[in-house]
């Protein structure tokens, strides 16, 4: 044999080589690696020429450790999958759905590519902010071991015969005169706290849908606590102070 055809030979093993280390399929045999430690490669690209599964990770029989390791260029692990397939991030992971446990309807949570998050177990949440659109809780009950904090809403400036909506249920207002303002209906189940911040006298009539149990003459830090059935507001307490 030739050198040149001795040099092609080599080439074509090394590529062979090569091709089957990066998990392709050559003349229907599926090449298999084992290797004691790998140090570095530069990159590595498994793409599948049929409907099999590209990449298996198998413990030993005594494993311990994680099964996958990443890390950054610090050598810092930024996710790791145990041997019993727990996934560790070492910061937040992005998907466009997730189900836990058996999911929602087999004692799990389900979240939906519209983030509602459905769960029909038991579910503890060391800390828990809603910034928007609200949480729905269909059955059950909510147990809190500690303070329920309710943030006042930036106060309301009404006036004589005006009506104002409140934006939540800590609600301050305040007035520059002595007035007798009217509410706007909420949703029912809304719970209302008014308490009047200003040095002025703030009344809130007893009629229309203000159900009270007499007319309200709110001073200073007085309060008047409502709650709404959709359609009234009716009163629950009130406290002069």
């Amino acid at each position: 044999m030739s050198k040149k055809m001795q040099i092609r030979v080599a080439l074509a093993l090394v590529f062979v080589s090569v091709l089957a280390f990066a998990g392709y399929q050559l003349l229907g045999q599926q090449p298999q690696l084992q290797t004691q430690a790998v140090t570095k490669f530069w990159a590595m690209i498994i793409d599948n020429n049929k409907d099999q599964v590209a990449l298996t990770v198998q413990g030993y029989s005594t494993q311990t450790s994680s099964l996958i390791v990443a890390e950054n260029s610090a050598g810092t692990d930024v996710l790791t999958v145990s041997n019993a397939g727990a996934v560790a991030a070492s910061s937040s992971m992005t998907a466009d759905s997730a189900v836990i446990g058996g999911g929602y309807g087999s004692t799990g949570c389900t979240i939906s590519t519209a983030g509602v998050l459905q769960c029909d177990g038991a579910s503890t949440v060391g800390g828990l902010v809603i910034t928007a659109g609200g949480a729905t809780i269909s059955d059950g009950d909510v147990v809190i071991a500690d303070d329920v904090r309710v943030t006042a809403q930036t106060a309301i400036t009404v006036t004589n015969a005006g009506a104002f909506a409140p934006t939540g249920t800590y609600q301050p207002i305040q007035a520059a005169g002595e007035v007798t303002p009217t509410i706007t209906v909420g949703t029912a189940g809304d719970l209302l706290v008014l308490i009047n911040t200003s040095a002025q006298t703030i009344n809130i009539a007893d009629t229309g849908i203000q159900m009270l149990s007499a007319a309200w003459a709110g001073g200073q830090y007085d309060t008047l606590t409502l709650w709404c059935d959709g359609t009234n507001w009716i009163e629950l307490s009130r406290s002069n102070n």
